[in-house]
């Protein structure tokens, strides 16, 4: 991402379950919610086509480019988040490449859609890009790969304009959230962005007016309140039928929630990130370590989870570059 960014997981009142299905290269997580009505879709807008020019036919599934498989059906692919670098197609192999650094089948995007300014009326630019979404997405129908998902940089409970609690402010973001989806979700994973960024107040552990402007004064929210806006958020997502995923990085992750209960979203799945590394050499293809050091998770998780999926380990290079992981539990 553009961003350093930190992301949060699971709400309190959720519990997750997972299923794969390799066979059609799709994965499809599920969010169970205790205690509440049955999941409803709700009525997002319509999804930019996911269709990509590309070989015709099926291709096999024995074709095994760059991919590392430690264990039945996982596997560990190269990608890219936010603005590049765009992926290469080759006619010969019936794939798309990640570009500009590593090479790989094309295994995962997430792009921006969406910024919590631009629901407040503010000026404000999101970053994606329908292109590289649909390559992912191309991908992951011929090959098990997580493919094209979304994020939402989103505001904590320090921008002025949370009147109505700290879970109303969740609510009202994630409501704006689904009706403004742009692009493919092939495993419908919508990660949720949640940073430090300088010169601007994100409401995370400070306060700020609704477009970001920080503002002085004594901090009024801390991790309680983050974490009851995150609920909100991502049980409101959920809700509508959708897995929430954090990315963020541990430093970020502790200041907002801390060390304790409010911090803690073991089962939900993560999107860390690193920026220190250039983009070449790469780490390598089926561990979450480089030449610069090892992926590093938060709220409780650590590398090799089941739930640690993604790894940005470079970012403003050539663009930003991603690991992931995606089938059976590694």
């Amino acid at each position: 991402m553009r961003r350093e960014v930190a992301r949060s997981g699971q709400g309190g009142e959720l519990h997750e379950t997972e299923s794969f299905r390799a066979g059609g290269a799709l994965a499809v997580l599920c969010a169970t919610l205790v205690g509440l009505d049955p999941l409803v879709m709700s009525s997002e807008t319509s999804l930019a086509s996911s269709s990509t020019t590309g070989p015709s036919g099926t291709i096999s599934q024995t074709i095994s480019p760059d991919g590392f498989y430690p264990g039945p059906g996982g596997r560990y692919l190269y990608g890219s988040d936010t603005n590049g670098p765009t992926p290469t197609y080759s006619s010969s192999e019936g794939y798309y490449y990640e570009g500009n650094g590593p090479s790989s089948i094309y295994g995962f995007y997430a792009g921006e859609m969406g910024v919590f300014q631009q629901k407040d009326g503010c000026a404000a630019s999101n970053y994606y890009s329908l292109g590289d979404a649909n390559a992912a997405s191309y991908d992951s129908t011929r090959i098990l790969a997580m493919g094209a998902s979304e994020y939402y940089f989103m505001a904590g409970p320090g921008i002025s304009n949370s009147a109505g609690g700290d879970a109303a402010w969740g609510t009202a973001q994630a409501n704006w959230v689904l009706g403004h989806l742009v692009g493919p979700n092939d495993n419908n994973i919508i990660w949720i962005d949640i940073e430090h960024t300088g010169g601007q107040s994100n409401g995370w552990h400070s306060n700020g007016s609704s477009c970001g402007k920080p503002q002085g004064g004594t901090i009024l929210y801390g991790p309680a309140q983050d974490r009851a806006t995150f609920n909100a958020f991502y049980n409101t997502i959920a809700a509508a039928g959708y897995t929430v995923g954090v990315y963020s990085n541990p430093g970020a992750w502790q200041t907002d929630f801390g060390t304790g209960s409010y911090g803690s979203i073991p089962n939900t799945l993560e999107w860390t990130s690193e920026s220190s590394f250039a983009a070449n050499p790469a780490p390598t293809l089926g561990s979450w370590c480089g030449s610069g050091g090892c992926a590093e998770f938060f709220g409780g998780q650590s590398a090799g989870g089941a739930h640690a999926v993604a790894w940005q380990w470079s970012g403003g290079f050539a663009g930003d570059f991603d690991i992931t992981y995606w089938g059976s539990p590694q």
